[in-house]
């Protein structure tokens, strides 16, 4: 391989880049905010003509004491575990030199009543919740919209981000919820944006954090889009699962505090005595989706191959034969690799060999084939860039050949080529956020770029379904991208999903099937899927004792 310095490439932009088309205001609860809604503010003013902040005397709304403490109790451990407090107040005052700064003169009830020139040109108004429940309700907003006059209406959170991150973790829902509404002029409204994102079962501050780091960026993804477009984005999805329920009670607080000692001391017990070792299973088919692992034959990792695991294969012909790819991990340092090996007739690897190595994580070797010749385009998240390296002598000796992307967090990138462009998907890690809950999309000309953000970037934003599992492939012509579950935990299941609508504008998939860790006696997750043919393969998870390879 060819360790030489990289050569310089510019950050990609996530959202699509085009000249800003609105003026914008942004309504806060009072003269001062929480951060994450500070950066929401400073995230939109980069994406609108100009931006005003219109400050209103009202209140928070009150939480009852139990939603109180618990509140408290998750901010002060995200101090103490380093992820520090989203919500931690801040005086909107200090933005007065960026920023024209209005002040409401007076209440028509509970709604500020600015003076016309705090609202005098505004295309669109952009109304922030308190770290509680909004003191606007949205019924009440398209009075607010009619008052002020935004030629496009207004923008308000469905429910606050924060209350709803707080109160799925405390219930232990399978997703936290999250979305922003469009309310237009005459009071019609519609989701703008939305996410489902992932509850972490021990850090309630860890789901806080996750949650409030993807929120504060919706207004600027919906004005990107705009920006972009010139038109109003189609309605959002809706995040399937039961509602918020509101209330909080100290038998909920009681019976979070019972179930997540349970679980510590479970995941405390169960680290000292096993660990957890991934494994490749192959199965044979003639097409369709498989619903789960049964009938695979799973192949344990061994001495020889490295006991700490192999996950995310990929196949590819060439000579006559099927060789794989993997990643093989490191049992002590858990760092991944890059192996390859030969297929033997019967579908088992042999032959298995180290091919590429790093000294940051590699992971998610997506093989293909372009101009005669063979590239491979692991995961180098870890190093903050996509790289891409050329075969020089297949299929053991790699070479750097250039990046594609750099200074961002994208994990299992995954290229796919469809009139006469080529589009790269992969689930990216935006500042204090998890690495599941969110696709991005990019075109460009080659596999090799440039490559321009999608204006509906994140294109996907449910962790049930977004981070990709593999190849995209087609099955009886319908385009099938695997994607992963990391809903409840990391490798829930694999969701096959139908790409519908692939453009320059637009993207849309559907459900199309579902393949869970069931079939295969002791495991616990799957989260990778390829198919050659009929020769498919997928990865697993089993636990064994941490003296033994199982």
């Amino acid at each position: 391989m060819d360790n030489s310095p990289h050569p310089p490439v510019a950050a990609a932009p996530l959202l699509a880049d085009a000249p800003a088309r609105l003026t914008a205001g942004v309504v806060t609860a009072g003269p001062m905010a929480p951060a994450w809604q500070a950066q929401l503010i400073r995230e939109t003013a980069g994406r609108v003509r100009e931006l005003r902040l219109l400050i209103s005397p009202a209140p928070a709304a009150a939480r009852p004491a139990a939603a109180r403490i618990f509140s408290a109790l998750v901010r002060l451990m995200g101090r103490l575990t380093g992820l520090g407090d989203p919500c931690r107040p801040v005086v909107l005052g200090s933005l007065a030199g960026e920023y024209a700064v209005f002040t409401a003169v007076a209440l028509n009830g509970d709604r500020p009543v600015f003076d016309a020139a705090a609202t005098q040109g505004l295309d669109i108004l952009i109304v922030l919740p308190d770290c509680a429940p909004p003191y606007v309700e949205p019924a009440e907003l398209a009075e607010l919209a009619e008052s002020t006059g935004p030629a496009l209406g207004y923008l308000a959170f469905e429910t606050d981000p924060a209350w709803a991150a707080l109160e799925s973790a405390a219930r232990f829902r399978e997703v936290a919820p999250a979305g922003l509404l469009h309310i237009g002029p005459a009071g019609e409204k519609r989701l703008a944006r939305s996410l489902a994102a992932a509850v972490d079962p021990l850090s309630p501050a860890r789901t806080l954090q996750n949650v409030l780091a993807k929120a504060k960026l919706f207004p600027a993804r919906f004005l990107a889009q705009y920006n972009a477009l010139g038109t109003l984005p189609a309605p959002a999805p809706a995040c399937p699962g039961p509602p918020l329920a509101g209330g909080f009670g100290l038998c909920v607080l009681a019976l979070w505090l019972a179930k997540t000692a349970v679980r510590a001391a479970g995941f405390v017990l169960q680290g000292a005595l096993t660990r957890e070792q991934w494994f490749l299973a192959f199965g044979r088919d003639a097409g369709g989706l498989p619903s789960s692992l049964r009938g695979a034959t799973p192949v344990y990792p061994t001495a020889d191959w490295g006991s700490g695991g192999m996950a995310d294969p990929f196949f590819l012909a060439h000579g006559g034969e099927t060789f794989l790819f993997f990643e093989q991990i490191e049992t002590a340092s858990g760092k991944g690799v890059i192996a390859a090996a030969r297929m033997t007739p019967e579908g088992c690897p042999s032959d298995v060999k180290i091919v590429l190595e790093q000294e940051f994580h590699l992971s998610y070797p997506f093989v293909f084939r372009h101009g005669g010749e063979i590239f491979m385009m692991p995961e180098s998240a870890q190093a903050g860039r996509l790289d891409l390296y050329r075969a020089a002598a297949f299929p053991r000796r790699w070479e750097f050949f250039r990046t594609l992307l750099d200074g961002l967090y994208l994990v299992d990138g995954t290229l796919f080529e469809y009139n006469g462009r080529f589009w790269l998907f992969g689930a990216v890690r935006v500042e204090g956020g998890a690495s599941h809950d969110e696709l991005y999309l990019f075109s460009g000309p080659s596999p090799f770029g440039p490559f321009a953000a999608h204006p509906k970037n994140p294109v996907v934003s449910d962790v049930r379904r977004a981070r990709p599992a593999g190849r995209i492939f087609m099955d009886n012509g319908r385009i099938i991208r695997p994607a992963q579950d990391c809903s409840l935990h990391y490798g829930r299941a694999v969701e096959f999903r139908e790409i519908v609508v692939l453009t320059d504008t637009d993207y849309a998939e559907t459900h199309a099937g579902r393949m869970t860790p069931a079939g295969i006696g002791g495991n616990l997750k799957t989260h990778a899927f390829e198919r050659l043919g009929a020769l498919w393969a997928a990865d697993g998870l089993r636990r064994v004792p941490l003296t033994g390879g199982g």
